[in-house]
């Protein structure tokens, strides 16, 4: 096999069982944590591509840092990993023991790309899920569950199918350990019912606010047509006339 580019730093030792290091599905892209098992810094997460031409990897953005828990020692970075394109990025925290060992803790943030700006942003929630409130999964068992287990020791991202290039499903799957039981158990989270996935955005007030923002990414299938504001309707007599606002045909202007 022939290395592509140079090696990829990746600062400190990783926690014992930890994944560091993820591709995406086409190859175009590689998740890489760093200061997974420091007790001074916080973790962080580059995502790199390759440049084809030059035959390296560039980074995109800037270090992903945890918008959940950004303080030193919490094992942000435990696990990663990238969907098909590498436009999803899910990323674990679990704080290791002196000894490097996963203790029983477990939060799991989604980041999704943002074309506009070329970096990774918290990934936007389903605004129909009221519930949803972060870009966060944790062990929805109980408060015990939680206690006991290791949430997110290995992390895997699948698609199905595609519209105009926008995958329809996304899942999630989540290996994590109960040391009350001392059983390991996995996950399958559907991210397209609770999330945008693939939506990343600077501003995400503007999503579902009930104005259209017809500026790519907010209106496209990743954004769901800007969370559904910038929806396009059929109009009476016209059948392959579709708009955003109807009301506006036919108005007496222009």
């Amino acid at each position: 096999a022939t290395q592509i580019g140079g090696d990829i730093p990746s600062p400190y030792m990783p926690a014992l069982g930890s994944t560091i290091a993820a591709m995406s599905g086409d190859g175009n892209r590689i998740a890489v944590a760093s200061n997974v098992n420091n007790m001074n810094e916080p973790g962080s997460v580059q995502v790199f591509y390759i440049d084809v031409e030059n035959e390296k990897y560039d980074r995109i953005g800037g270090a992903i840092i945890s918008k959940h828990n950004p303080a030193a020692d919490n094992g942000f970075g435990f696990s990663v990993a990238l969907c098909l394109d590498g436009n999803t990025l899910a990323i674990s925290s679990i704080k290791p023991d002196d000894n490097g060992n996963p203790r029983n803790t477990g939060a799991i943030e989604l980041f999704a790309y943002d074309p506009t700006y070329k970096n990774f942003r918290a990934t936007f929630p389903n605004p129909t899920q009221t519930s949803r409130h972060n870009n966060i999964i944790m062990d929805d068992e109980n408060e015990v569950r939680r206690e006991s287990s290791a949430f997110g020791l290995q992390l895997s991202l699948a698609e199905s199918g595609d519209v105009d290039g926008v995958s329809t499903s996304t899942w999630l799957s989540v290996r994590s350990y109960n040391f009350d039981t001392e059983k390991g158990y996995v996950k399958v989270y559907n991210l397209s019912e609770q999330f945008y996935p693939k939506c990343g955005i600077q501003y995400p007030f503007l999503i579902g606010n009930g104005v259209c923002d017809d500026r790519p990414p907010y209106n496209t299938e990743a954004c769901r047509s800007d969370g559904g504001d910038c929806q396009r309707n059929p109009v009476d007599g016209y059948p392959d006339c579709f708009v955003n606002t109807p009301s506006l045909l036919n108005n007496g202007e222009c």
